[in-house]
């Protein structure tokens, strides 16, 4: 039986891929979003899609050097085959992050009053005061959205007092389609919040990974949100004290319809604790959450092992696997270099789409592979 390939959509034959906000021409377009970047509330309805309960939100300290290549990556596998269209929003914390966001002509919100300039940080070198600033910046931010969302004006309260937010991580790639997935893991359960699991056995750290998070606009997801800003640090990260949080402010998810402490806990879980689901990485089924890079010929990377101790190899047609819905670059230094190796770079020199890369990675999938079978982490190792 000859193999199963993606069908011919709008990227391939003779017709061009669909044009992406920054590659049109200056002056060639006039943005519905034009000039909103300093009204959330507006920008947020702007963006909202008929019929779509999330929006997805990107919380930046910078744009500059490699960020915005990266974001604009993210970007077109999020517009070409992860189902995005236009429902997103990129907020961006500093005056030249904005500059560079409204001349790429994408949906900006002007952040700057909402995160002072110390808090900002420069996405630097893993453990140093800006990379964990940085990394604050996007609980500061989504409080904001979440905020906006419930307390924005009665049109707003109306229409989207359902609307649900996806924060992004600027290196992630998505290979399917995003609203769908994440209503699928979400449709009939309690959980407020979702996210990659990221628990480490061996240390006994129980917890999640932060880059991609489904936040349903709930009291409970309000309340944790509160609570975990009011804990911004410059000396570790949201993730450490997101995981320190368990029990009292959140509880697993065993279920889609249960969510207790954790079997021994002495905490007192907060009469608003949030229901937290985590799911499997959507790359390697619980084995290694790292992708599998190494500076070698393209050709052999999905071949490799990151680390000897995980005997096992992937499969690097995306849409056979039905729980990857995106690849996350986390534990590598150059996310370009890293998503070149993996086939996952998608932009030319001139930031057009490179329709050779996207075939060449099997994208996009068949409606029938399209949607991503996230896998629910049942209990606390």
């Amino acid at each position: 039986m000859a193999q199963l390939q993606p069908p011919p959509l709008h990227l391939r034959g003779a017709q061009p891929p669909p044009m992406l906000p920054w590659q049109h021409a200056p002056g060639s377009w006039n943005p519905p979003y034009a000039g909103m970047h300093n009204n959330l509330s507006a920008l947020l309805r702007m963006q909202r899609l008929p019929g779509v309960n999330w929006v997805v939100v990107y919380a930046l300290s910078t744009l500059e050097g490699h960020h915005e290549l990266v974001l604009l990556n993210s970007l077109t596998s999020l517009l070409l085959f992860g189902g995005g269209d236009g429902a997103y929003v990129v907020m961006v914390a500093s005056e030249a992050a904005l500059k560079t966001c409204i001349g790429l002509q994408l949906p900006c919100y002007n952040a700057t009053a909402d995160v002072s300039e110390h808090q900002r940080g420069t996405i630097g070198k893993y453990g140093t005061a800006g990379y964990w600033r940085g990394c604050w910046v996007k609980v500061l931010l989504v409080r904001k959205v979440l905020h906006a969302l419930a307390h924005g004006p009665s049109t707003m309260q109306h229409e989207d007092s359902s609307m649900g937010i996806i924060l992004v991580d600027n290196d992630v790639v998505f290979v399917k389609r995003l609203f769908e997935s994440a209503t699928a893991f979400m449709d009939k359960s309690i959980y407020d919040i979702a996210a990659m699991d990221e628990s480490n056995m061996e240390q006994k750290v129980k917890g999640i990974n932060s880059g991609v998070l489904f936040v349903r606009n709930t009291l409970q997801s309000r309340a944790l949100y509160e609570s975990w800003a009011q804990q911004e640090a410059s000396h570790t990260g949201d993730q450490e004290i997101f995981n320190i949080m368990q029990g009292r402010h959140w509880l697993p998810c065993s279920s889609p319809s249960v969510c207790w402490p954790e079997p021994g806990s002495y905490i007192v879980p907060d009469h608003l604790a949030a229901r937290v689901a985590r799911y499997y990485n959507p790359y390697s089924f619980g084995a290694n959450n790292c992708p599998p890079y190494a500076a070698v010929h393209p050709d052999q990377v999905w071949a490799l092992k990151p680390f000897q101790k995980f005997q096992r190899q992937e499969n690097p047609r995306h849409c056979e696997v039905s729980h990857r819905l995106y690849i996350h670059m986390i534990c590598v230094a150059s996310k370009i270099t890293a998503a070149k190796a993996l086939g996952l770079w998608f932009l030319d020199d001139q930031k057009a789409t490179n329709v050779t890369a996207v075939e060449a990675a099997g994208l996009p999938c068949w409606p029938s592979q399209d949607v991503a079978k996230l896998i629910l982490v049942p209990q606390f190792p």
